[in-house]
């Protein structure tokens, strides 16, 4: 929660942390929220400890931890292309991350494969030959190393586009409170509905948040009485609507370019 009037700048000292990958100013019970990806959940507390950017305007923060993701933006398919479409534009080597094992030890990167993944964040479209001279190494090694971050699921080549592009005018984020022993299937439903974007299974009061994304505001009620009413297990549910999203897998947004101009 942030003071009133100042959540647009929270979002935005958010949005600039190189560790945030996603941040967005909510109307809700929450003013604004933000996905940080962290070495370690050791560095959380370093991160409560220093403080939130903003930390003036916030009147009080949640941290929820992931502990499985059922889907994510990845994976997320708009509809606009036909089944085939996809198979072709997604390959058949990496599974969506809900078929994956999390049980299993991260996948562990050196420092040439973070700063490949560094230069190809700022150009998807870079050759080979240009990363090789920013991470000085090898082209043939460069081209080894993206191989195999990509069939490992470590590394994704994505086109970003706003969900409004495909006529899906409402974003919102859902936050659910579920009995333990029905947070899988509730999870795993939930994933499957074609407006969710993300959704993971996580620590705190809320143990399944999601992003979704719905045609027009009018389905919202449909949505939250005949999907969400109809999970497993659940207990809670509260809806934050997204005014302004200023970041997605680590870019600016539209809506964030337009607050810098």
């Amino acid at each position: 929660r942030c003071r009133p009037g100042t959540a647009a700048g929270v979002a935005e000292a958010l949005a600039a942390r190189p560790e945030v990958r996603y941040a967005t100013v909510l109307a809700g019970s929450a003013d604004c929220s933000a996905e940080f990806v962290l070495p370690s959940y050791r560095d959380i507390a370093r991160l409560q400890e220093n403080g939130f950017p903003g930390d003036g305007d916030v009147r009080g923060a949640e941290t929820f931890a992931v502990m499985r993701t059922f889907t994510s933006n990845h994976d997320w398919d708009s509809g606009e292309l036909s089944r085939e479409a996809v198979a072709e534009l997604r390959g058949g080597e990496v599974r969506p991350f809900e078929e994956q094992h999390w049980e299993r030890p991260p996948e562990q990167l050196d420092e040439l494969d973070l700063a490949i993944c560094a230069a190809l964040g700022e150009d998807g479209r870079m050759a080979f030959k240009e990363v090789s001279k920013l991470v000085d190494s090898s082209e043939s090694t460069v081209a080894r190393r993206v191989d195999s971050l990509v069939r490992r699921g470590c590394l994704r080549f994505r086109t970003l586009a706003e969900p409004s592009m495909f006529g899906y005018a409402l974003e919102f984020m859902l936050w659910l409170s579920v009995v333990p022993g029905e947070l899988d299937r509730a999870g795993q439903q939930l994933a499957a509905h074609p407006g969710t974007k993300y959704l993971s299974a996580t620590t705190g009061r809320f143990n399944l948040v999601g992003q979704i994304v719905l045609r027009h505001y009018g389905e919202l009620y449909r949505h939250t009485t005949d999907v969400v009413g109809a999970l497993p297990g659940l207990r809670e549910a509260d809806v934050t609507l997204q005014v302004s999203t200023l970041k997605r897998a680590w870019a600016p947004t539209p809506a964030a370019k337009l607050e810098d101009a």
